[in-house]
């Protein structure tokens, strides 16, 4: 389901409300079962403050590492949605065709064996393309 703008305004808040928790529970558990340093910086239209994830000197913290970092290591993980998008399509892309290489092989090794088990190359009214075994 792709998400839409919630136009009733208390389930809108509502849905902020618990996916905010969630948001905070998620990174609680990544930092936990990876050993990172993760924070949040949350703004709602309808809250007078920002809430800050843990808390206000853990999120300088975090902030402050980062910006000490060199260009280059802030960079080496960021990814614009561009960025990522273009990533994962040339992963399955790649994927793709380790498949179909390999379904080629395997297509390949049956039309053998099935030539050796006759004697002769079979047609039982399919049409082999010589070229695609090439």
């Amino acid at each position: 389901m792709k998400p839409t703008y919630i136009v009733n305004e208390s389930k809108r808040k509502v849905t902020y409300k618990i996916r905010k928790i969630g948001k905070k529970k998620k990174l609680h558990e990544i930092s936990t079962l990876c050993g990172i340093q993760t924070c949040a910086i949350i703004y709602g239209p309808n809250e007078t403050k920002t809430k800050l994830w843990p808390s206000h000197s853990e999120v300088q913290r975090v902030i402050n590492k980062f910006n000490a970092m060199s260009e280059i290591d802030q960079r080496k993980n960021m990814f614009t949605q561009e960025s990522f998008l273009k990533k994962n399509f040339k992963k399955v892309r790649d994927q793709l065709k380790k498949a179909r290489d390999e379904n080629k092989k395997n297509e390949i090794e049956l039309f053998m064996f099935q030539c050796l088990g006759v004697g002769s190359i079979i047609n039982k009214g399919d049409t082999i393309d010589m070229n695609y075994l090439l």
